[in-house]
């Protein structure tokens, strides 16, 4: 319950602030509306006429914001970062392409869609195309925050989801909206909404980096240098001519992974001892070699297997019988499947 609290009440926050930011805006176009050339009226019915367009602008933050909390969830609990991040970039993406697309529609089609709410009333065209071009000036940055804020909701981090809009809405835009309108009038209280959208999306990239470098800190990346190779000799090379499995011995003769039983010979029918194949799987698997601990009656330290008899016990891959290790005992196929 806590945590379906927590998650959910940066929504509730959100919807909480829109309300209080129409009831001051209501307010201040009344006061600073009769000041102006426009009139209280006229600027309160332009303001509530230009909410009612911006519902359908924000109902599409909506869907892609939401859309991408079940994927940013389910990726962050399986630890794919790099699939959540992907999603976010995307979405924001996408959501930057939808604020500009609005945005040139209020720019250059203010007057037509004033059209549409009232018939050949210039002066309301003219009070339209005023409040469109300040309130909206930088529409073009608000579909960021929205999905910034769903990211961060969607990976359980509710505190930084609730400041997104705490921000925004409270923090910003409510009260420069209350001091520009005693200092400018009408039009500092319209100019408020570019300035609150502008800072708060510069917050949303910093806050978003900052999760992200998190990220890279806890899985650091790791450059892996190429293992070296080796050539066979020539008695080797003659030895592997024509034989079935040429390239495939080959191949791990270069890798390091095999080797020959002389420095001229490969051993290709001769049989497999225990520590052998031991040897061949900690080098196959790369494992750091652990030292000889002493502990099986038929291995001393001075073997030439020894370490590799105690990497391949400790990482299970081969287990003694009754406190010895059998290593120059030929491995069965049973053996070898079992490691």
């Amino acid at each position: 319950l806590k945590m379906i609290l927590q998650l959910g009440f940066p929504s509730l926050l959100t919807q909480g602030l829109t309300a209080l930011v129409q009831i001051v805006l209501n307010n201040l176009m009344r006061v600073y509306g009769e000041a102006s050339i426009y009139g209280s009226d006229m600027a309160l019915s332009v303001y509530g006429m230009m909410m009612k367009v911006y519902q359908l602008a924000h109902s599409m933050f909506v869907g892609v914001s939401s859309a991408i909390q079940p994927i940013n969830g389910y990726n962050f609990g399986a630890k794919n970062y790099q699939r959540v991040r992907q999603t976010y970039r995307l979405a924001t993406g996408i959501a930057v392409v939808i604020s500009a697309v609005w945005w040139l529609v209020y720019m250059v089609f203010s007057r037509q869609i004033a059209g549409l709410f009232v018939a050949d009333n210039q002066l309301y065209f003219d009070c339209t195309q005023h409040c469109f071009r300040l309130y909206m000036m930088a529409f073009f940055l608000y579909g960021v925050h929205m999905t910034t804020a769903s990211f961060f909701q969607g990976i359980g981090k509710p505190t930084r989801s609730l400041l997104v809009p705490l921000i925004r809405q409270g923090v910003l835009l409510i009260p420069l909206a209350l001091v520009m309108s005693r200092l400018i009038g009408l039009d500092g209280a319209l100019l408020a909404a570019p300035a609150a959208d502008t800072v708060t999306c510069l917050l949303c990239v910093a806050l978003a980096r900052t999760e992200f470098r998190r990220w890279d800190e806890e899985t650091p990346k790791t450059e892996t240098a190429p293992a070296p190779t080796k050539e066979m000799n020539s008695s080797m090379k003659k030895e592997l001519e024509n034989h079935w499995a040429k390239d495939e011995i080959s191949e791990l003769y270069e890798k390091g992974v095999v080797s020959g039983i002389s420095d001229t010979s490969l051993g290709l029918d001769d049989s497999v001892t225990r520590a052998q194949f031991a040897s061949l799987i900690v080098r196959a698997l790369d494992l750091d070699i652990t030292s000889y601990k002493g502990e099986f009656k038929d291995v001393s330290n001075d073997d030439w297997y020894a370490d590799q008899l105690q990497t391949a016990y400790d990482n299970n891959l081969l287990s003694g019988y009754d406190g010895n290790m059998s290593p120059n005992d030929n491995i069965t196929r049973e053996e070898m499947a079992a490691i």
